[in-house]
């Protein structure tokens, strides 16, 4: 069943940043043109359930809680402020009534596992017999995150569909407005020197395409200087490549090709830097790929790395895993199919990926 809803969620920001020691909210309204809201009948072990799609959202939950549609959006915010609440302030409401509970959300397949099967997550009676509706709010705060070092970057989530189980009903929020409250204070940024303009822009562009109030990014202290050799040990490029000495000839003609494309560009050995560097200082892990990441993050530190290859597969540069489950690289089989590579860790400088301090880098929960 196909059913026409107004659904506003362009996306129009109305900013209320008060750039100054009294900073305290932000205020966000969504609104725009009118979606389809679609809902489907599916049927698992004989009993029929409602699956609801909204056009713009995709699906998501815990495997047996209600499978609704959500959005995540971020936003800049000043990087001395940490966002502590989100309130909804107003929407247009509309109901539904539905003729068969909803569709429960399932455990996601990871895509480096094939061999498994995965059972059918029931709905959660908790859940789905409680008064309560779900989720108990339209809007959430996902987390914090830093871009090109100080760039302070808040993840929220948005719901437009509530469901109430007890009535089986679901409530349509459109043309939602919500406030944002911030408390002084945050940590992680990376404070560097400046960028040169080059590099500003490039940083900028790409920012702009992440965030729903570009109009809010700080502008940068623009030197004019431009990416050079560093005098250390251990030469820093504008575009390294870093591989292993026994294919560093192959990557000269890649190199001389970006070079005549302006680029400071040049090959550093993974030989060169092991020499030099025993270890990742932002997260304390003491092997070869972390040795790799804090080269990269002295190099960009510097104000010089802006783009890095890593040229060679696991025989000749290091790889970091990230750990597909929380505390075992064997969740879903005995062949470690929960050792996933992860390149991210390479560019990513302001996370900490052993908080727990364990050998499983990368974990999605370090609660235990």
């Amino acid at each position: 069943m196909r059913i026409q809803a107004n659904y506003f969620l362009s996306v129009i920001a109305i900013m209320l940043f008060l750039i100054n020691a009294l900073f305290a909210s932000s205020c966000f309204n969504f609104s725009g043109t009118s979606q389809i809201v679609t809902f489907d009948l599916k049927a698992e072990n004989g009993v029929k359930y409602e699956h609801i799609t909204l056009d713009g959202f995709f699906n998501e939950g815990e495997p047996g809680m209600p499978s609704l549609p959500v959005k995540y959006i971020n936003i800049i915010i000043p990087s001395d402020r940490t966002a502590v609440e989100i309130r909804l302030l107003s929407s247009r409401k509309k109901e539904y009534i539905l003729e068969k509970p909803l569709y429960p959300a399932q455990l996601s397949r990871p895509t480096t596992i094939k061999e498994i099967n995965i059972t059918f997550a029931s709905p959660n009676p908790e859940i789905y017999q409680a008064a309560a509706p779900y989720p108990d709010k339209s809007v959430k705060i996902i987390g914090h995150n830093w871009f090109d070092g100080d760039k302070h970057i808040l993840t929220i989530a948005i719901y437009p569909v509530q469901y109430f189980p007890a009535e089986n009903k679901i409530i349509l929020h459109t043309d939602i407005t919500y406030k944002i409250d911030y408390s002084s204070g945050a940590k992680g940024a990376i404070i560097y020197k400046n960028h040169s303009a080059k590099h500003s822009s490039f940083y900028t562009g790409i920012l702009k395409n992440m965030i729903i109030n570009p109009n809010d990014i700080p502008t940068d202290d623009i030197s004019n200087k431009l990416s050079k050799i560093s005098s250390g040990p251990v030469a820093f490029y504008e575009y390294v490549v870093i591989t292993s000495n026994a294919l560093k000839s192959s990557f000269y003609k890649l190199v001389d090709w970006k070079k005549r494309k302006g680029l400071d560009a040049g090959i550093v050995t993974v030989e060169e830097i092991l020499t030099y560097y025993d270890k990742d200082n932002i997260s304390g892990i003491e092997d070869d790929a972390g040795a790799i990441r804090q080269y990269l993050f002295d190099a960009y530190a510097a104000e010089i790395t802006v783009f890095a290859l890593m040229g060679g597969d696991y025989n000749h540069v290091p790889i970091r895993y990230g750990c597909g489950s929380k505390n075992t690289w064997h969740a879903y089989s005995t062949y470690g199919a929960n050792k996933i590579p992860a390149d991210l860790y390479f560019s990513d400088f302001n996370g900490d990926w052993d908080v727990d301090g364990d050998m499983y880098t990368g974990e999605f929960s370090c609660s235990d």
